[in-house]
């Protein structure tokens, strides 16, 4: 690695070629940076080398490296030093065969196929830690399961009995779906006959009254109802609905009294 030219060897440097004393030429440098330290004001250009220049620079906010400290620095006065063409060009010339002409067309249509196939791949979805089973069995085929469409792709799903109303992801479309109590296949029958059923026993003032077990609650429902399962409107208990009215039970707590309003429920609720 070679030296750093000092002053004293740039001196006799160039004394050596003009075949000057080393003093004449110590005293030419020295004129010259002070002529140039009075001119940068008015922009100064030092011949073969540089532009010397003064701008104005605007206040800014900055943190001291070594300790972190916000300071302010006001609006002052700069020295601004540009390497004029003929310096630039000896020290480092510009090749042209770094130089690569770059067709636009062609650049946006590469970017555009990169963001399309980044567009096409699409995640796989996350497995669930309690999926749903993947077979979708008819009702008949096990008493021990649920068989219910998802209300968002349609497919069939089943699901353990002892699941229902809990909630689970449809292994098909992804999307959570509740449990439902009955099979969607057949509740689009029992819908239609519980319409006609209400009406009938509107019509004719079929109706019964019992109480439940667990609460005390006073229902009512249509005798049509008879023998079927359904859930307490007030406790959620699960409840044999009786052949004909029935009369309170006697309470032997405080925990079991029957409420003042009477409750119906339908073949909707089942």
């Amino acid at each position: 690695m070679k030296k750093k030219l000092t002053k004293a060897n740039l001196v006799a440097e160039i004394a050596e070629i003009n075949k000057l004393s080393k003093k004449k030429v110590s005293n030419v440098l020295n004129s010259l940076a002070k002529i140039s330290y009075r001119e940068a004001e008015n922009g100064f250009i030092v011949p073969g080398i540089c532009k010397l220049t003064v701008v104005r620079r605007k206040e800014r906010r900055c943190r001291i490296p070594s300790t972190g400290q916000l300071i302010l620095i006001g609006e002052h006065d700069a020295l601004k030093v540009t390497p004029i063409g003929s310096a630039k060009n000896a020290v480092a010339p510009k090749h042209l065969k770094t130089i690569t002409v770059i067709d636009e067309k062609t650049e946006i249509k590469n970017k555009t196929e990169t963001r399309d196939q980044k567009n096409d791949t699409t995640p796989a979805p996350t497995p669930t830690q309690n999926p749903l089973p993947k077979e979708t069995p008819t009702p008949d085929s096990d008493s021990g399961s649920i068989v219910f469409g998802c209300p968002e792709c349609g497919s069939m799903i089943s699901a353990p009995s002892d699941s229902i109303g809990k909630s689970a992801e449809c292994p098909f479309c992804s999307v959570e779906v509740k449990i439902p109590l009955n099979n969607p296949e057949t509740n689009a029958n029992e819908d239609s006959a519980a319409k006609n059923n209400q009406e009938a026993d509107l019509q004719s003032g079929g109706f019964m009254t019992f109480f439940c077990d667990e609460c005390g609650q006073e229902i009512e429902s249509a005798k049509s109802m008879a023998g079927m399962t359904a859930s307490c409107p007030t406790c959620g208990s699960q409840i044999d609905i009786p052949d004909s009215s029935m009369p309170p039970p006697t309470a032997t707590d405080d925990s079991q009294q029957s409420s003042s309003m009477t409750m119906r429920i339908d073949l909707m609720d089942l």
